[in-house]
């Protein structure tokens, strides 16, 4: 797994919330420096053939 780290600048809060890259990529931020997200996954878990 690897994160992109964008640490040119350092980011307010503000400037967080502002930026829009235009994709679905999340993005935290860590003392100032936005990390991507790794994606969501969704786990299917099998139903029990005995649940009813």
């Amino acid at each position: 797994m690897s994160q992109t780290t964008f640490s040119n600048q350092l980011l307010t809060f503000e400037e967080y919330l502002a930026y829009d890259d235009g994709t679905d990529t999340r993005y935290e931020l860590v003392d100032g420096e936005m990390v991507e997200m790794p994606p969501k996954v969704m786990k299917i878990l099998p139903l029990p053939r005995n649940c009813c």
